[in-house]
């Protein structure tokens, strides 16, 4: 079974905003196609994207719950990792809200602890029972013929 799944797409053109020029600077040249995958064993989120022009790689940065996005327009999205600011324009208001609302639900899921396993019933166990001789009767039973102590009192 794959630990890394897709829990939403969409498409979307990609931006970086480019700290030299002090503007948004396209990356993809086109709709990419955007993902967000949920890694199962790690529980843990990422944003990919990967251009519709030639298949590569354009966003790959991870979802964590400290991430702040921010509705920019009505279709433009952005947000920061420790060394990018992405952005994302979508062909419609309700593609990028969709979006929205899928990190809003990501971030708020992350920001809760991980609750620990229950503790298992820590009451004793009984003791197993004893294999059945070969004319049926319990080894260390009443009446038994076992190799048992014939302590057994099973009530």
């Amino acid at each position: 079974m794959s630990e890394e799944v897709a829990v939403f797409s969409t498409r979307a053109a990609a931006y970086n905003f480019s700290q030299e020029s002090n503007s948004w600077v396209g990356v993809d040249g086109g709709a990419s196609r955007i993902f967000i995958f949920y890694h199962n064993v790690k529980n843990s989120y990422r944003i990919i994207g990967i251009s519709a022009s030639d298949e590569q790689y354009i966003i790959n940065t991870p979802i964590f719950s400290k991430l702040v996005h921010q509705k920019v327009t009505d279709v433009f999205i952005q947000w920061r990792d420790t060394a990018t600011i992405y952005g994302l324009s979508f062909a419609t208001t309700q593609e990028a809200d969709q979006f929205s609302e899928e990190l809003d639900k990501i971030v708020n899921k992350l920001k809760k602890p991980v609750l620990p396993l229950p503790e298992q019933n820590k009451a004793k166990l009984p003791p197993p029972i004893s294999p059945r001789t070969e004319k049926g009767d319990i080894r260390g039973g009443r009446g038994g013929r076992g190799r048992g102590r014939g302590r057994g009192n099973f009530a």
